[in-house]
């Protein structure tokens, strides 16, 4: 959660450049890795992964599917739209690019996440949300990232890397016990789903992003909880976990019927595990440095 007022949250349950990079023994700084992702965006936009610099184990997967790369959102990116956002951090030698991929005349909202080894890529994740494969979905809301995600944090104010992981994974430990009161966020946060403000809004139970841990009573856990980035100079965390949702359950929060679907394309009557990548930001202004 960024971590500085709780502004949000951003599930996104994310050019003719040549570029080469030389490989090197060494760790890639923050200015490599960048090379490395803007490479990447500029390449599978040209549908040409040729000039990648891969390792031999490479694994690259999409949605949660292990494809060859060239394949999935390699076959159908034509260009980005306006909403791009770029993360690295050089701890973890990951690069994360979130924004809108256009797939011809249709926009999608994708993260695409990087590892680095040696200088050459050896971990590409994708998570793509498209027309109808969410219930929400909102990519025309993408513009700018927000001044809370680009703005640095002031070197005495900012918090260590263990402390901003602890405030992210607090908002996972709430919706798992459906306590707000473990969630480390102001009043003010606000959760946005692909696009879509889902708190705070009229016809919603919970005004604000702790709260939500009070109505989301649905999601039995939140596992396999990765922090990949964190970015302790824009004080963000990005977190991708799996919420375990069993769609048999009915309840206000969670309206589902047997054989209809339900909130970000879970089917109903059948557990299914729902992986989105979430950008945190925001702490609460009183949360002490670490």
């Amino acid at each position: 959660m960024s971590i500085r007022h709780m502004t949000g949250i951003s599930a996104v349950l994310i050019g003719s450049l040549i570029w080469a990079v030389t490989a090197s023994a060494a760790q890639c700084d923050s200015t490599c890795l960048r090379t490395q992702l803007d490479g990447y965006v500029a390449a599978l936009t040209m549908r040409d992964p040729s000039s990648l610099l891969l390792t031999s184990k490479v694994r690259y997967t999409e949605n949660g599917s292990t494809l060859k790369v060239g394949e999935g959102l390699w076959k159908s990116a034509s260009g980005l739209g306006s909403y791009q956002h770029r993360l690295v951090d050089a701890a973890s030698q990951q690069a994360m690019f979130i924004g809108v991929v256009n797939e011809g005349s249709a926009p999608s909202i994708a993260t695409v996440r990087l590892g680095i080894i040696e200088g050459r890529i050896n971990e590409i994740e994708h998570v793509v949300a498209r027309k109808g494969s969410h219930a929400l979905f909102a990519p025309q809301a993408f513009t700018t990232p927000h001044e809370t995600l680009t703005s640095i944090i002031p070197a005495n104010k900012r918090l260590s890397r263990e402390h901003l992981i602890e405030v992210a994974d607090s908002y996972f430990v709430g919706i798992e016990k459906h306590d707000s009161k473990a969630i480390l966020s102001s009043e003010a946060c606000q959760r946005i789903e692909n696009g879509v403000q889902t708190t705070n809004q009229p016809g919603r139970g919970s005004r604000n992003c702790a709260q939500s841990a009070d109505v989301l009573t649905y999601i039995e856990s939140v596992d396999d909880r990765r922090y990949p980035i964190v970015d302790v100079e824009h004080g963000i965390v990005v977190a991708t976990i799996l919420f375990d949702i069993p769609g048999e359950k009915k309840t206000a929060a969670s309206p589902c019927r047997s054989n209809h679907s339900c909130a970000r394309s879970i089917s109903c009557g059948v557990r299914r595990r729902y992986r989105p990548h979430r950008l945190m930001s925001g702490l609460p202004p009183t949360a002490p440095a670490r």
